[in-house]
């Protein structure tokens, strides 16, 4: 089954931003539009649609508000995606963390692409992939400021083994310039960033900037729209015609469905392929979603599959500029 979150009072959209099937723990990040002064709705409540019973849990990260001027604070900045950590011992690409058991510490400033300064920046944007392969079964994922304790929220959800699973999460930059991540029946993790909001010593600017749209489906490979069914190592571009060309990067729902076989998919800009993720699957058939922060160029980014061909589902929730 899936949820839809969406505005009470107006049409419910055709997309999906929580996929799951029997008996499964799943979690995505979703941004919901406010209006009346902050109120999610005209009446002050949002709605949920789920096409199977069962039962939400919604953890609250926090909000954008409208800046109708240049701003300092909370303007996002893309990067090119690349692997800050990865902790498995046969990882292609390992980074930079230490482990304290259950608790993987991730350096982020001075990283590529990200500030030195503290001042500077507020929160990076990440993705989180949770792979249990070591005998765990269950568990979940929880990323938190460095140096603060973990609180009751979960980013990424893991089930039976095996199982890898990727989310998006904006985390606040802690102690040491660094993230904590909890990790709770959870092997191992890997860490990917895609970019980063402004803190208070951050130069004054528009770019950055969020803009939601109605949300709408882009690319739909089952039905032929906006792009074919994704093969490995095959490159294709999307034209996600969602606002102008000049937008730094997109927010948008990436929802893997019934692959092959073990795959994921990996978002970019263009050029070479980078060693990251967006959304993963364990095994033929699944379904599989998680939000994006994709950087853009005129527009356009390029979607592959890693592993085994895959039918993709793009949602467009906003764009940065």
């Amino acid at each position: 089954g899936f949820v839809t979150p969406w505005l009470s009072r107006t049409e419910r959209p055709v997309i999906s931003s929580v996929n799951a099937t029997a008996g499964e723990v799943s979690a995505n990040l979703s941004i919901l539009p406010l209006r009346d002064g902050g109120v999610a709705g005209a009446d002050g409540r949002a709605l949920l649609y789920a096409l199977s019973t069962g039962h939400v849990v919604i953890d609250v990260l926090g909000w954008f508000v409208p800046a109708p001027t240049a701003a300092a604070a909370g303007r996002f900045e893309a990067v090119d995606p690349f692997r800050l950590a990865d902790t498995r011992p046969d990882a292609e690409v390992s980074g930079d963390f230490s482990r304290d058991g259950d608790v993987v510490t991730v350096p982020v400033l001075g990283r590529p692409g990200l500030p030195v300064d503290s001042d500077d920046i507020a929160a990076v944007v990440v993705v989180l992939t949770g792979v249990n392969r070591d005998g765990a079964e269950r568990g979940f994922v929880t990323a938190h400021p460095s140096g603060e304790p973990t609180p009751l929220a979960s980013n990424v959800n893991i089930n039976l083994l095996p199982d890898a699973r990727a989310n998006l999460a904006i985390v606040p930059v802690g102690d040491g310039g660094a993230i904590d991540v909890t990790l709770v029946g959870v092997s191992h993790l890997a860490v990917d960033v895609v970019g980063w909001f402004t803190g208070d010593g951050s130069a004054t600017a528009t770019d950055g900037r969020f803009h939601l749209v109605e949300p709408v489906r882009r690319v739909d490979t089952r039905l032929g729209v906006g792009a074919a069914l994704l093969r490995p190592d095959v490159v294709q571009t999307i034209d996600a015609a969602v606002g102008p060309a000049s937008a730094s990067a997109l927010a948008a729902n990436l929802t893997m469905v019934r692959p092959e076989g073990p795959a994921f998919v990996t978002a970019f800009p263009g050029g070479d392929v980078p060693t990251v993720s967006n959304v993963n699957a364990s095994a033929a058939d699944q379904v599989r979603a998680a939000l994006g922060f994709v950087r853009t160029d005129d527009g356009r980014f390029d979607v592959v599959a890693g592993a085994a061909a895959t039918d993709l589902a793009i949602d467009v929730f906003g764009w940065f500029e």
